[in-house]
């Protein structure tokens, strides 16, 4: 049987306030790891992240330390910042590999050049994302296009609403920029990226229209999800996380607040369960998100001719 090649794996771990905790048990080494735990900000960090440097999943803030500190051979290093490592508290991770060949998973960075309708497509994606999201290491959001997105729009993890100008279109082998700051400023600036292709029983992006009623059901993932993220595309509400090791109807927001109720209240066999809360199901209201299963797959390569 071949080797799988393409990794996603959920957790949890308990801070303890101590610098450059090791946090194992992953499995493999991540590409991606993205954590969120208590009332803090989430937070995430790719391969290319230089140094002790993390960036936040929400909020207009420049990089920090003390964070994702490193990423291990079979998991991930965490420093003593509260966003990833309060003594006490409980955090929740999601970590993704993703090897050479396969055409679902990559990760990667580049810089600015400032210019509109930029094609970047030189960065090791051979195929056409239906996910991407960068953040540049100055103080902007993260900003995220799937394929249900709509026209020159990206949306945010953050409580801002839908923008033009960023992430303008998905393409073969990338994307197409804008000249917002938030993902194509000055030479100087450099950005570190996540783009993922839908995979049938892994890796799904969605959107779907509220109705304001309690347990409303969204289905058509194709599996049961180990993460789900849901974001009001028209609302500043935080974009809602949930994990599989969140218990009973509980998820978090990815802002600065903790887990509650009446957000994502549980994953089916072909989607998850949501409340009337508004960063979920406000009648008439459309949502844009995307959804992960936890395992190891075997995803299709990309061949060259030689």
């Amino acid at each position: 049987m071949p080797r799988s090649n393409l990794q996603i794996k959920v957790g949890t771990y308990t801070g303890n306030g101590v610098d450059s905790t090791n946090i194992t048990g992953v499995g493999f080494r991540p590409d991606l790891v993205i954590v969120k735990g208590g009332a803090n900000i989430a937070c995430w960090r790719n391969k290319h992240n230089r140094g002790d440097s993390t960036m936040y999943l929400a909020g207009n803030t420049a990089n920090f330390a003390d964070g994702i500190q490193e990423i291990l051979s079979d998991g991930f290093q965490v420093g003593t910042d509260a966003k990833v490592n309060a003594n006490g508290t409980t955090y929740y991770y999601i970590a993704i590999r993703g090897t050479s060949g396969q055409s679902h998973f990559k990760t990667g960075r580049y810089y600015g050049n400032a210019t509109d309708a930029r094609q970047l497509t030189a960065q090791g994606i051979d195929f056409t994302p239906d996910i991407f999201f960068v953040k540049g290491n100055r103080a902007d959001n993260p900003s995220v296009k799937t394929t249900e997105s709509t026209g020159d729009n990206s949306w945010h993890f953050s409580g801002s609403i839908d923008a033009a100008n960023e992430i303008q279109d998905l393409i073969a082998n990338g994307v197409e920029l804008g000249t917002s700051s938030r993902v194509n400023g000055a030479t100087t600036e450099e950005y570190f990226f996540a783009a993922l292709k839908k995979l049938s029983g892994a890796i799904q992006s969605f959107t779907y229209t509220g109705n304001g009623v309690d347990g409303r059901e969204i289905t058509g993932l194709g599996f049961q999800p180990d993460f789900v993220i849901v974001k009001n595309a028209t609302a500043t509400n935080a974009a809602c996380i949930r994990t599989s090791d969140f218990s009973g109807d509980s998820s978090a927001s990815v802002g600065a607040s903790t887990a509650t109720t009446n957000q994502i209240q549980s994953f089916t066999s072909d989607g998850f369960t949501v409340g009337t809360s508004a960063p979920v199901n406000t009648d008439a209201t459309v949502y844009w998100g995307f959804a992960f299963k936890a395992g190891d797959f075997n995803a299709p390569i990309t061949r060259t001719t030689a």
